[in-house]
């Protein structure tokens, strides 16, 4: 595991940026406004400018696992039979989209309907981009990669982290800022973070359920729907059982923070700040676990 930690922080790194993005998508694109007080509140310059950092960083960090990291060009030449390729393509192109959307919004240009249109194909192309990401270890030698618990891991991933730091990232939005200086009805913008926040919180505690399910059902040599085994270089069960169950007390840890933010609501102030903040890191905790898990089940078949 240890020669694939690049791997494992690019997969999350990369997710929570793809889900933090769909989760401010939405309010943007189902808000009747997409500037003042509409949903242009939460897909502004500070939360694009968030999640083209958090993919630069995932891409900057991936080039650790390359044995030659200038060669690294040369990977997207493959597109028609190459995941890799499709992948970094993808992963260029939602990039791209992203630092669009956040420069035209900086500047204050462009009709609502081309920004929704690019939010839209940026959207699917973060979509793309997971899919890419994890057909590329879905391989016929590998059994314990090659089923459903690959992709839907990594679509939970993104799920999970993205709402949950899309939510965090809304709470730090000033109110000042949000309305554009006129203060004089704020209960609009309020009720509209407290809904938001309340639905990302929700999305991602469901997500973390779906989860859980999924990682007893898949796991290989533990999985109730027994997943079939390698023959080389599996994990002991004792210790595989170890990592599931870490795992699990760390979502439990973070769905009990969330349920306390539910509870206290946007009124919660700083004190909600903290427990969003807390069930972020523990859900990261969380997937992290999961992640290492995951490619410490490598076993190839055959030679």
């Amino acid at each position: 595991m240890t020669k694939e930690w690049p791997l494992a922080v690019f997969t999350l790194l990369s997710q929570t940026a793809v889900g933090a993005f769909w989760a401010l998508a939405v309010p943007f694109l189902f808000s009747r406004k997409t500037s003042g007080d509409g949903g242009g509140l939460y897909l502004n310059v500070r939360t694009l400018a968030g999640i083209v950092l958090l993919v630069g960083l995932a891409a900057a960090l991936s080039f650790f696992h390359l044995g030659s990291p200038f060669r690294a060009v040369h990977a997207v030449k493959n597109v028609q039979t190459s995941w890799l390729s499709r992948e970094i393509l993808f992963e260029l192109f939602f990039l791209f989209l992203a630092s669009l959307i956040g420069f035209l919004r900086l500047i204050k240009a462009g009709r609502p309907a081309l920004l929704k249109g690019l939010v839209v194909l940026a959207a699917f192309s973060g979509l793309a981009f997971l899919t890419s990401m994890a057909r590329i270890y879905m391989l016929e030698t590998v059994p314990a990669w090659r089923n459903l618990h690959t992709p839907l891991s990594f679509y939970l991933s993104a799920v999970i982290l993205g709402s949950l730091a899309a939510a965090y990232s809304v709470r730090q939005i000033p109110v000042g800022l949000a309305l554009g200086g006129r203060m004089d009805n704020p209960a609009p913008v309020l009720r509209g973070f407290a809904s938001f926040q309340n639905a990302a919180v929700v999305a991602a505690l469901v997500a973390a359920a779906l989860a859980v399910v999924l990682m007893f059902a898949f796991t290989p040599g533990v999985g109730f729907l027994g997943v079939k085994r390698a023959t080389l270089l599996d994990l002991p069960v004792s210790r595989i059982w170890l990592f599931l169950l870490f795992r699990l007390v760390l979502i439990c840890a973070a769905a009990w923070l969330l349920s306390a933010a539910l509870s206290r609501g946007l009124a919660g102030g700083a004190a909600v700040d903290r427990l969003l903040l807390w069930a972020l890191l523990s859900a990261l905790a969380a997937e992290a676990v999961g992640r290492i898990l995951f490619f410490a089940l490598y076993s190839r078949l055959g030679v």
